[in-house]
């Protein structure tokens, strides 16, 4: 910046600020984020969080000394006592003054000592108050410079943000413990070096930072800054979010940190992506066959074959992404695919890791199924699949048969289903899928 590089510090990789954390496996939503997962998809139907993980990443932190230059209006009587230096011959006493303005002579001459001190104002041998240059430029200007100030800032480089951000309180060193993001995508050579900016980019970084401390339409001026102490690295945590558009039948990579969408980052591991310089299965676990599941809803059973060939990895995501396009009707509730999708029911163990994920997908899945039409949820719960439903915990007492789990939802029509596929069984529905 404006003195020597410092020599940057790095927490080893042995350190318990360093452990060592898997890379997520099996759950597609960390929990800590179901929240703000909910905050994303509610306003949109149209649109789903595929998978949604924290990881952490290195940051560099500098402290830094500025000194800043800041003016001051004048009050009152510094004005009245500037002007009357000027306009008064022969210019007037501190006696003179306080007879004029009625008051204490103290008053006045307190103020009178203060100006002196500011550089703008002199006292001839006889006690006349004379108004300097300096003095006749800041009344003009109506307001004064204070004493530079001296204070401390740090400096945060973040590579993944690819900026330099400046704030008053110092990072926390509490330990992250979450996945290093540097594991699957690099980024440390992406650290901006504090020492090589120029006062100029200094100060315009400091003003972009809000802190208020160069703002030079108000005259606050950050006037010289240097490094004060070594530059120490600090752990921060990132999320990414896998969104699926059921409308446009397509996928983005949306990078944030708390509630704020970082564009920059979000469009930087889009393009890594997109160049194949890193995958989604490395950032969640979604194999590239996944997504070809998705391309067109009106495909689905084609994306049933691809989550068979993946052991059903990803058949929450199928459920979520299924579940969105009966709600916008691009997937008709009679479709063979919702059949064949709860016969492989019977290839899940309730050991399973999705478990959770699975049954409350097909709650969900069911639920608007039976808010269209009730009985083509009735029919999709033949014996074998109501055997798994029960198998599995996707229903529980008192709710003992397909009508009163349906019921739940929908009362339950006494229209009879005239879509002639509905009565396949499931064996005839996976064999033809096979």
């Amino acid at each position: 910046m404006i003195s020597p590089k410092q020599k940057k510090s790095n927490i080893p990789n042995n350190s318990p600020a360093n452990p060592r954390h898997p890379i997520h496996k099996s759950k597609f939503i960390d929990d800590k984020l179901s929240s703000l997962v909910e905050q994303i998809e509610n306003p949109s139907p149209s649109l789903v969080v595929l998978a949604a993980h924290q990881f952490r990443y290195k940051v560099l932190q500098t402290p830094v000394e500025v000194t800043v230059s800041e003016p001051r209006k004048f009050n009152v009587l510094e004005e009245f006592i500037l002007r009357a230096s000027i306009e008064f011959v022969p210019p007037p006493t501190v006696k003179e003054l306080a007879e004029i303005l009625g008051l204490d002579i103290v008053f006045v001459q307190s103020t009178t000592v203060n100006l002196k001190g500011l550089q703008s104002l002199e006292v001839s041998e006889t006690g006349a108050l004379v108004i300097t240059p300096q003095g006749r430029e800041f009344y003009k200007q109506g307001t004064v410079s204070l004493p530079p100030q001296m204070k401390q800032i740090y400096a945060i480089a973040d590579p993944f943000q690819q900026n330099i951000k400046f704030q008053f309180e110092s990072l926390s060193e509490k330990v992250v413990d979450l996945p290093d993001l540097s594991e699957v995508v690099s980024i440390e050579n992406l650290i901006s070096d504090i020492s090589s900016l120029t006062i100029t980019e200094a100060q315009s970084l400091i003003q972009a930072s809000g802190l208020g401390i160069h703002v030079p339409d108000n005259g606050k001026i950050v006037t010289n800054c240097y490094i004060a102490r070594e530059s120490q690295t600090y752990w921060q945590a990132i999320s990414i979010f896998i969104l699926f558009d059921v409308i446009e039948n397509k996928y983005t990579i949306q990078v944030r940190q708390g509630k704020q969408i970082l564009e920059k980052a979000s469009n930087w591991l889009a393009d890594l992506e997109a160049q194949q310089q890193v995958s989604l299965n490395e950032l969640c676990q979604l194999t590239a066959d996944a997504f070809l599941c998705w391309d067109l809803l009106e495909m689905e059973d084609y994306g049933l074959k691809q989550l068979h060939k993946n052991n059903w990895q990803e058949y929450p995501l199928w459920l979520k992404v299924v579940s969105q396009g009966l709600k916008l009707n691009k997937v008709p509730v009679y479709s063979e695919s919702l059949g064949i999708a709860i016969s492989f029911l019977g290839e899940i163990s309730v050991e399973d890791s999705n478990i959770e994920l699975l049954r409350s997908g097909w709650q969900s899945l069911m639920e608007i199924i039976a808010s269209v039409d009730s009985n083509a949820a009735i029919n999709l719960l033949n014996d074998e699949a109501w055997a798994n439903f029960t198998r599995l915990g996707i229903t529980q007492l008192p709710l003992d048969s397909p009508e009163k789990f349906v019921s739940q939802f929908q009362p339950i029509s006494p229209k009879k289903s005239t879509n002639p596929k509905s009565k396949r069984s499931s064996k005839s529905i996976r064999d033809n899928f096979k």
